[in-house]
């Protein structure tokens, strides 16, 4: 059986998909520390949870983001900022 359905639906706010409940600030996020390898050598690295981030923050690696299905390694230097989506916007 193929089904088609063709109609208008309410605008989504995309904004409220996907994400958890954020935390106030960018401590709240942070899920603990650990040592990474970087440029040659072990760096108390912070891990932060993905879901946990606000809005705007902005975060300077070297930092680690752990979520469900994916982590994502900040390297030393690199800068990211979280949009209003939950998108983590990296600048290398």
């Amino acid at each position: 059986m193929h089904t088609a359905v063709i109609g208008e639906r309410p605008r989504v706010d995309l904004a409220s998909l996907g994400r958890g409940t954020p935390a106030p600030d960018l401590r709240g996020a942070l899920a603990g520390e650990r040592e990474v390898w970087f440029d040659g050598g072990w760096q108390r690295t912070p891990v932060y949870l993905r879901a946990s981030l606000p809005v705007d923050a902005a975060l300077l690696g070297p930092a680690v983001i752990e979520q469900l299905d994916c982590t994502t390694v900040l390297e030393p230097g690199d800068r990211a900022h979280i949009d209003r989506l939950g998108n983590i916007l990296i600048e290398v």
